[in-house]
């Protein structure tokens, strides 16, 4: 990773203090519990509960843990362990302060969990942006306000999902799909404070609507801003016809058609119902002469809806913004209100945790998350797990150049592409080599809300100085210590940060077949999303262009289609249907990555037959790993609130939504006409 600042040896030395955090237990003798399985449960009938009926039977979530899966567990050890060190940079100043980079993050996390000296100062951090807003009196002076919002005043850490649409649009420097070499400002469709259009239509969603009105009205009143009530029934039609008006996630995951660029003056006049100009001083930004935006048509309709509304309704929604942003950062009765919302209610992660030492974790990872992620990868990652996980890398790499190499619907230039497009992909596990210092970011010590904004600022500051620069290609998206994955398809990159390479997804002590049915499906998904109906949309080099035949395109589309329509069929809860058409890519990519990492598990046998373990074949193991991974149980308001946000299936469909598809899987398990999983030979979507 060429970015400036630390060395991993030279973080290393940061703190080199013991931590006794133990990590995930290994599972079983060769890495899958028998127990949790319901052998009642046929495995063509249900495959997710026949390897995890018997746990779901014992597990209880409740509001405060609304979900209880593997993942969950993976996900909070990592904070657990990050708290750990934090307690100790923060109590012992001759380590937290060895250094500026932990001298600012151990400062950060004092201040976060110093709720007596937050209580004392109340709302007044807050007034002055409040005072502003209440002396709006113009169009341009809310949309200066939601410039300054949506750019030096946002948080970006990869653990944050917060904010929403505090402006009408969002804004984001990032890599040019038209010409990945650059970087390009982005405008997205926002002013939604709900995290997804659907919420402000949907009957199943109807509660969660009443439950936003009354808090906007309990966050006015909290802040003393006149009429409560009445402002918050306006915030939320306002919100309502901007929903309406919006482009729907179904449309917007076509990247094909996201992409429009736009000049300054072009913009302007597609949605003159905005002061863009003042939009762009409230960023700190000079217009820019070229912007990409998702939809033309949505930006016009959102700007004559703002152009038309009520300036004192616009003044309380800005403030009711301002406050719910800012809620962690003030007094306990507005935090407490936004964990009751955001927290409990729709299970958004925010720096309003329900505990606040997870919180304080939290802002430390979003603002310096190289500082602690060297830290974790010297005290918690094993060089030989790095290994072995860049190890199984490099053979699912191999695994997915050869089923190109056969695959005999593909023209010859298509398959020389899509060869030449496996090669050349980032197959980033693990961690980076390099880690910022952070030498541009100060915190002063002089109080949680005025550092945490300087953070923000800063943050903004580096992310504007991309702009029209050439785009680094070594640059990671995810920090370490963070368990997650993901593609990028200008970049042709995938990650997968080593905090995932835990019991159950990978242990060391687990046989190989349940390790590659676990992390294998995982990374091999990651890199056949590059292949799916929104990364085939990028060539090798990361450029948007059509370079599969319309022939080739029209088949991956047919089957996209046919996974959307079996994923939309699915009822979790009744009424409640996932949205198809928004997971198609995922479900495209599971197959597929179940595919690849099977190949790739077989390949590492070098021929010889695999042992029979506690009765189980290779390819059993294989499976079984798979499923035990993405065991979990989730309250129905968990359920309602994924799929009505669309942007993953929910757990069980990660088992049985693509194991009908591969034909391998019922031969391992008898599958057969009749039971419930069976698809007929014709009807599995082969990919690959």
């Amino acid at each position: 990773m060429k970015r400036r600042g630390l060395s991993v040896a030279a973080v290393f030395a940061l703190a080199l203090v013991p931590v006794d955090a133990a990590g995930a237990a290994a599972i079983g003798t060769w890495g899958v519990d028998l127990s949790d399985q319901d052998r009642s449960v046929r495995p063509g009938d249900d495959f997710f509960r026949y390897q995890n009926g018997g746990w779901v039977a014992r597990a209880a979530p409740d509001v405060k843990h609304p979900f209880m899966s593997f993942w969950r567990d993976v996900r909070n050890l990592a904070p657990a362990r990050l708290a750990m060190i934090l307690d100790q940079l923060s109590a012992n100043p001759k380590v937290g302060e060895s250094t500026e980079p932990t001298r600012k993050a151990a400062t950060l996390y004092r201040e976060f969990l110093d709720e007596a000296a937050v209580e004392r100062l109340g709302y007044a951090p807050l007034e002055p942006e409040l005072k502003t807003i209440g002396e709006a009196r113009t169009r341009a002076d809310i949309a200066r306000i939601m410039g300054h919002m949506e750019g030096p005043e946002t948080l970006r850490g990869a653990n944050m999902r917060d904010g929403y649409g505090r402006g009408m649009f969002l804004m984001n420097v990032s890599q040019d799909a038209a010409n990945p070499n650059r970087n390009a400002l982005y405008l997205t469709q926002g002013g939604l404070m709900l995290p997804d259009p659907s919420y402000y239509s949907g009957v199943q969603v109807a509660d969660v609507r009443q439950k936003y009105r009354a808090y906007v009205e309990r966050v006015l009143a909290l802040i003393g801003w006149p009429r409560p009530a009445r402002r918050a029934e306006e915030i939320l039609a306002f919100e309502t016809r901007i929903a309406a008006a919006s482009t729907p996630l179904e449309q917007l995951v076509d990247s094909a058609q996201t992409y429009h660029a736009v000049t300054y003056g072009e913009l302007t006049k597609l949605a003159p119902g905005f002061d863009w100009k003042a939009y762009f001083a409230g960023a700190s930004l000079v217009p820019p002469t070229r912007i990409v935006i998702d939809d033309p048509k949505a930006f016009a309709r959102i700007a004559a809806i703002l152009g038309k509304a009520d300036i004192r309704m616009l003044r309380a929604r800005q403030a009711f913004a301002a406050a719910d942003y800012n809620a962690a950062l003030l007094s306990r009765d507005l935090y407490g209100a936004k964990v009751e919302f955001r927290t409990d209610v729709l299970n958004t992660p925010s720096l309003a945790a329900r505990d606040r030492k997870d919180g304080a974790e939290r802002l430390v990872e979003a603002v310096t998350p190289d500082v602690v992620g060297a830290i974790y990868v010297q005290r918690f990652v094993s060089p030989a797990v790095n290994a072995r996980a860049k190890g199984m890398a490099s053979a699912l790499r191999a695994a997915l150049d050869a089923r190109f190499a056969t695959a005999d619907w593909l023209s010859p230039e298509s398959k020389t592409e899509a060869r030449r497009k496996v090669a050349t992909m980032q197959i980033r596990v693990g961690y980076p080599d390099r880690f910022d210092d952070y030498a541009g970011l100060k915190v002063s010590g002089n109080g949680l809300y005025a550092d945490v904004h300087a953070a923000a600022d800063y943050e903004w500051r580096e992310l504007v100085k991309r702009l029209d620069q050439p785009f680094d290609r070594s640059r990671w998206t995810l920090a370490p210590m963070y368990p997650q994955y993901s593609y990028d398809p200008q970049s042709n990159a995938a990650e997968v940060a080593v905090a995932l390479f835990e019991p159950p997804f990978f242990d060391p002590a687990a046989d190989d077949a349940v390790n590659y049915g676990a992390v294998g499906t995982i990374v091999a998904s990651k890199m056949l999303d590059a292949f799916n109906l929104s990364g085939a949309k990028y060539d090798s080099a990361g450029k948007l262009r059509d370079w599969l035949k319309p022939n080739e395109l029209a088949h991956l589309t047919r089957m996209g289609a046919a996974l959307a329509d079996r994923y939309s069929a699915f009822e979790p809860l009744r009424g409640v249907h996932p949205r198809g058409k928004v997971l198609t890519d995922e479900a495209l990519s599971d197959i597929g990555g179940i595919e690849i990492a099977l190949d790739a598990y077989r390949a590492s046998l070098h021929g010889r037959s695999p042992d029979v373990v506690d009765g189980l074949t290779g390819d059993q193991r294989f499976f079984l790993g798979r499923a035990q991974s993405w065991r979990a149980r989730f309250t129905d308001d968990a359920i309602r609130n994924q799929l009505t946000q669309g942007s993953n299936a929910i757990p069980w469909m990660r088992v049985n939504g693509p194991l009908p598809n591969i034909d391998s899987w019922y031969s391992a398990f008898a599958v057969k006409p009749g039971d419930k999983l069976y698809l007929p030979p014709a009807d599995r979507l082969r990919l690959w």
